[in-house]
């Protein structure tokens, strides 16, 4: 039996208990910063102390305090503000990329019981680097699907996310001339920066967090991961998901806001910079093009697939960071 919203009572269980530890995680996090920025080393030593008894009294009191949250502030009305409605997704996506970091690390840390010179060695296993990287795009994408079904009572759909039909040849055409657009704005945009920004490092390289030893199965799998899994992944995300809701309130602010949340989701300022340029014009490409997120999708698999060839194979050559 689904209700109004079209999922059924487990459907909405799950959605439910993700959306109680999202929200949970926020309060966690804001108490968190309070705790760093305020003065309390005597307290803060005295809780230290205490914290077998202490901890189980804070997660009841967290996922209390988030509990009622969900239950008590209407969000179907919240969103009827246009400023509310506007900023709602991105800070949810933002929120969804440090939740799922922060369980997949908390899984780590449990599974070698904080011992963090086995964790980083591990972490230079390509194939648990992918298995990281899996896991946290699927955790990601369902905060971002769920959270804002069960706080809004909206649910998205694969039409709206961009995902319609099949691929077109025409759609690799316009990845090719789109990566073209891309790399001459980001080109510009590099200029600017440089010009602005004191000591910006324009070469600085990414760590995408592959291993480049030269071992074919684990080449292959870091090809995997960074060519195709993390494009149609991130695509999903920020053009799909993200772009498609928030662009009902505005088509431009939009393309700038999922812009500015994919180059903040990358780190460092030179690859942000890149990865804004690219952004905008794949949101205009699916917005004024195409319609869909095939070619936002090749583009951004054919743009990895270069970088690719960059870093791992021809290291000792000008890097393309994406």
């Amino acid at each position: 039996m689904k209700n109004k919203i079209g999922i059924n009572k487990t459907q909405e269980k799950i959605t439910s208990l993700i959306t109680v530890l999202t929200v949970a995680y926020v309060f966690h996090s804001i108490i968190f910063l309070l705790v760093n920025l305020i003065p309390l080393t005597n307290k803060i030593s005295w809780l230290e102390n205490h914290y077998i008894l202490l901890l189980p009294i804070y997660l009841i009191v967290i996922f209390a305090l988030a509990y009622l949250f969900c239950k008590k502030v209407n969000f179907k009305l919240l969103v009827k503000n246009k400023i509310i409605s506007f900023l709602l997704y991105p800070a949810i996506t933002i929120i969804a990329y440090y939740f799922a970091r922060f369980l997949v690390r908390l899984f780590f840390v449990i599974l070698f019981v904080g011992d963090t010179t086995k964790i980083n060695s591990i972490m230079n296993n390509n194939v648990v680097v992918a298995v990281y990287s899996a896991v946290f795009f699927l955790i990601m994408l369902a905060i971002l699907y769920l959270v804002p079904t069960k706080l809004t009572g909206v649910k998205i759909t694969k039409k709206e996310i961009g995902l319609v039909g099949l691929p077109k040849w025409s759609d690799i055409g316009v990845a090719f001339v789109g990566l073209l657009a891309a790399l001459l704005v980001s080109g510009i945009l590099m200029l600017i920066v440089q010009a602005v920004v004191p000591n910006f490092n324009i070469n600085q390289a990414q760590n995408v967090g592959y291993s480049s030893n030269h071992n074919p199965l684990m080449m292959i799998i870091a090809f995997l991961m960074l060519s195709v899994v993390t494009p149609l992944c991130e695509e999903v995300i920020f053009r799909g998901v993200l772009y498609s809701q928030v662009r009902k309130i505005s088509i431009y602010g939009s393309m700038f806001i999922t812009s500015i949340v994919f180059a903040y989701a990358h780190g460092q300022l030179n690859v942000a910079v890149t990865t804004f340029a690219m952004s905008m014009i794949m949101c205009y490409i699916r917005e004024y093009v195409t319609e869909t997120l095939w070619a936002p999708i090749f583009l951004h698999s054919l743009k990895n697939g270069i970088a690719f060839m960059f870093l791992f194979i021809f290291p000792n050559l000008m890097l393309l960071n994406g």
